[in-house]
C-alpha cells in the first residue's frame, strides 16, 4: 500500500511515475481510490507485486519518496495492505461500485501478463481459480510473514523468538 500520494495524481500519472522508476511489469493489480466529487485521489493506492523481491525493491524506492509530477510537502510511505494477492484483491472488490465505474481512471487495474484486463472478467476468473479457504490461507500467511519481518526490523524479542514463520500444510 502506497500512502501520502499528492491528491492531484490521477491513476495514469501515478502509474507513469511508478513505471518510470523501473517497476513496469512487476505488479498485477493497482487501485488508486478517487473521490468522485472532487475528482482527486484520496491519498493512497493498493499495488500487488508479482514477487516478494519486487515488493521489497518498491518499498526501498518509495519509502520517503518525493513525488515528481505534482510536487508537494507529502512524503510517501509504504505499508503492507490487509488484502494480499491479485485474486484476493479481485474478490475484495468484486461487489464494489468502483469496479463498474464509467471512467477507467477510477477502476482498479488488473494485469495478466503484459495485458491490461477488465476487472469484471478478472473477478470471474479469480472466483474459478481460488476457493475461499485458499484465499484465507494466502492472506494469513502473507500477513504473518510481514508481521515477523516488521517485528524483526524493530528488534522485537517476540520476533527473534519466532523469526521463522510457521510451516504451512501443503507447502
Amino acid at each position: 500500500m502506497l500512502r501520502n500520494i499528492p491528491n492531484k495524481y490521477t491513476q495514469s500519472a501515478l502509474l507513469e511515475e511508478i513505471e518510470g522508476m523501473g517497476f513496469g511489469g512487476t505488479y498485477d493489480f493497482f487501485y488508486l481510490p478517487m473521490d468522485f466529487h472532487s475528482r482527486s485521489n484520496v491519498g493512497y493506492a493498493f499495488i500487488n507485486f508479482t514477487s516478494h523481491e519486487h515488493a521489497k525493491r518498491f518499498c526501498a524506492a518509495f519509502a520517503e519518496h518525493r513525488f515528481l509530477k505534482y510536487p508537494s510537502r507529502k512524503v510517501s510511505n509504504v505499508s503492507v495492505a490487509h488484502v494480499q494477492g491479485v485474486d484476493a484483491n479481485l474478490k475484495h472488490f468484486e461487489n464494489r461500485a468502483v469496479t463498474h465505474a464509467r471512467t477507467d481512471e477510477y477502476r482498479p487495474v488488473v494485469l495478466r501478463g503484459a495485458q491490461r484486463g477488465e476487472v469484471e472478467g478478472s473477478v470471474a476468473a479469480a472466483a474459478v481459480d481460488a476457493t475461499p479457504a485458499m484465499l484465507k490461507h494466502m492472506v494469513r500467511r502473507d500477513l504473518e510473514e510481514a508481521l515477523c519481518a516488521y517485528l524483526a526490523s524493530r528488534g522485537s524479542a517476540v520476533a527473534q523468538a519466532t523469526a521463522e514463520p510457521p510451516a504451512w500444510q501443503g507447502e
